[in-house]
Protein backbone atom coordinates (compact mmCIF):
# COMPACT_ATOMS: atom_id res chain seq x y z
CA UNK A 1 0.00 0.00 0.00
CA UNK A 2 1.55 3.31 -1.16
CA UNK A 3 -0.12 5.26 1.14
CA UNK A 4 1.68 8.90 0.62
CA UNK A 5 1.86 8.04 -3.11
CA UNK A 6 -1.43 7.18 -3.73
CA UNK A 7 -2.38 10.21 -1.76
CA UNK A 8 0.28 12.51 -2.44
CA UNK A 9 -0.41 11.48 -6.56
CA UNK A 10 -4.17 12.14 -6.52
CA UNK A 11 -4.14 15.47 -4.14
CA UNK A 12 -1.18 16.50 -7.17
CA UNK A 13 -3.99 16.17 -9.45
CA UNK A 14 -6.30 17.68 -8.13
CA UNK A 15 -4.42 20.84 -6.63
CA UNK A 16 -2.84 20.63 -10.60
CA UNK A 17 -6.83 20.79 -11.79
CA UNK A 18 -6.94 23.46 -9.12
CA UNK A 19 -5.39 25.99 -10.48
CA UNK A 20 -6.32 25.28 -13.99
CA UNK A 21 -10.30 25.49 -13.16
CA UNK A 22 -9.98 28.09 -10.22
CA UNK A 23 -13.76 27.27 -9.04
CA UNK A 24 -12.47 23.41 -8.36
CA UNK A 25 -10.54 24.80 -5.30
CA UNK A 26 -13.48 25.51 -3.41
CA UNK A 27 -15.48 22.13 -4.21
CA UNK A 28 -12.63 19.40 -3.18
CA UNK A 29 -12.08 18.77 0.88
CA UNK A 30 -8.69 17.18 1.17
CA UNK A 31 -10.11 15.33 3.62
CA UNK A 32 -12.40 13.56 1.28
CA UNK A 33 -9.54 13.54 -1.67
CA UNK A 34 -7.81 11.97 1.12
CA UNK A 35 -10.39 9.10 2.45
CA UNK A 36 -11.07 8.24 -1.31
CA UNK A 37 -7.72 7.92 -2.61
CA UNK A 38 -7.46 5.06 0.01
CA UNK A 39 -10.45 3.60 0.02
CA UNK A 40 -9.62 0.57 -1.96
CA UNK A 41 -6.85 -0.32 0.26
CA UNK A 42 -8.61 -0.08 3.33
CA UNK A 43 -11.05 -2.46 2.43
CA UNK A 44 -9.04 -4.80 0.18
CA UNK A 45 -5.94 -5.42 2.02
CA UNK A 46 -7.37 -6.78 5.57
CA UNK A 47 -9.84 -8.90 3.52
CA UNK A 48 -7.48 -9.90 0.65
CA UNK A 49 -4.43 -10.68 2.69
CA UNK A 50 -5.81 -10.92 6.93
CA UNK A 51 -8.68 -12.31 6.51
CA UNK A 52 -9.08 -14.74 3.40
CA UNK A 53 -4.74 -14.97 2.96
CA UNK A 54 -5.34 -18.69 2.24
CA UNK A 55 -7.91 -18.80 -0.37
CA UNK A 56 -6.90 -15.31 -2.25
CA UNK A 57 -3.69 -14.37 -1.14
CA UNK A 58 -4.61 -10.91 -3.46
CA UNK A 59 -5.52 -8.12 -2.00
CA UNK A 60 -7.09 -6.44 -5.47
CA UNK A 61 -10.91 -8.13 -4.84
CA UNK A 62 -13.41 -5.74 -3.70
CA UNK A 63 -12.46 -1.89 -3.71
CA UNK A 64 -10.74 -2.18 -7.45
CA UNK A 65 -13.73 -2.94 -9.01
CA UNK A 66 -16.41 -1.54 -11.30
CA UNK A 67 -19.34 -2.72 -9.59
CA UNK A 68 -17.54 -0.51 -6.28
CA UNK A 69 -16.92 2.55 -8.32
CA UNK A 70 -20.44 2.39 -9.62
CA UNK A 71 -21.87 1.90 -5.72
CA UNK A 72 -19.56 4.94 -5.20
CA UNK A 73 -20.89 7.55 -8.05
CA UNK A 74 -24.44 6.17 -6.82
CA UNK A 75 -23.63 6.94 -3.12
CA UNK A 76 -21.97 10.44 -4.40
CA UNK A 77 -25.05 11.61 -6.47
CA UNK A 78 -27.44 10.83 -3.23
CA UNK A 79 -25.08 12.66 -0.67
CA UNK A 80 -25.42 15.80 -3.39
CA UNK A 81 -28.67 15.82 -3.56
CA UNK A 82 -29.15 15.48 -0.59
CA UNK A 83 -26.88 18.15 0.91
CA UNK A 84 -26.11 20.57 -2.53
CA UNK A 85 -22.52 20.21 -1.42
CA UNK A 86 -19.61 19.18 -4.66
CA UNK A 87 -17.30 18.18 -1.84
CA UNK A 88 -19.02 14.50 -1.83
CA UNK A 89 -17.53 13.52 -5.03
CA UNK A 90 -14.24 13.80 -4.05
CA UNK A 91 -13.92 10.45 -2.83
CA UNK A 92 -15.18 9.37 -5.72
CA UNK A 93 -13.02 10.58 -7.94
CA UNK A 94 -9.81 10.05 -5.91
CA UNK A 95 -10.81 6.19 -5.15
CA UNK A 96 -11.29 6.11 -9.22
CA UNK A 97 -8.05 7.57 -9.72
CA UNK A 98 -6.27 5.04 -6.81
CA UNK A 99 -7.55 2.56 -9.18
CA UNK A 100 -6.15 3.61 -12.26
CA UNK A 101 -2.35 4.41 -10.31
CA UNK A 102 -2.21 0.70 -9.48
CA UNK A 103 -2.84 0.06 -13.30
CA UNK A 104 -6.14 -2.09 -12.52
CA UNK A 105 -7.86 -2.37 -15.96
CA UNK A 106 -7.33 -5.78 -16.61
CA UNK A 107 -10.99 -7.24 -17.01
CA UNK A 108 -9.35 -10.29 -14.51
CA UNK A 109 -9.27 -7.59 -11.92
CA UNK A 110 -11.60 -4.97 -13.04
CA UNK A 111 -14.35 -6.81 -13.93
CA UNK A 112 -14.08 -9.29 -11.22
CA UNK A 113 -17.61 -8.23 -10.34
CA UNK A 114 -18.78 -10.29 -13.46
CA UNK A 115 -16.29 -12.99 -13.28
CA UNK A 116 -17.72 -13.74 -9.75
CA UNK A 117 -21.41 -13.72 -11.03
CA UNK A 118 -20.73 -16.68 -12.89
CA UNK A 119 -23.17 -19.98 -12.69
CA UNK A 120 -22.76 -23.17 -13.41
Amino acid sequence: MLLFGHHGITRGIFVGLGVIIPSLKSAIDLRYLALGALLPDLIDKPIGKVIFASTFSNGLMIGYTLLFSCHLVLAGIYLYQKRRDPRVFAPVFSSFFHIQEDHVWTPSSFFLDSAWMEFS
